[in-house]
């Protein structure tokens, strides 16, 4: 279920690139562009949509959730149900 309020979305993709508000992104600039669209909004407004391929492994996506943690956010990770043939 998606939070009412939503700051901020990354999608990691199954190539292991990671998106943030549909545009790539290094993983090592994140954290940075993460505060400035956060800004100081307080606690229950710095919500983070962490969408993650099902193939993408932890090396991946533990780098993003620190990054998304540095910057203050609160995460909401929404699982990608693997689509029936």
């Amino acid at each position: 279920m998606r939070p009412a309020t939503m700051n901020a979305s990354v999608v990691i993709d199954k190539y292991n690139v990671t998106h943030l508000n549909g545009r790539e992104i290094p993983v090592a600039s994140l954290s940075e562009e993460l505060k400035v669209i956060l800004g100081e909004n307080v606690a229950g407004r710095r919500t983070v949509i962490l969408k993650v391929h099902h193939e993408v492994t932890a090396i991946y996506f533990e780098p993003v959730i620190e990054a998304v943690s540095e910057a203050g956010g609160e995460l909401h990770h929404i699982l990608e149900e693997e689509k029936k043939k």
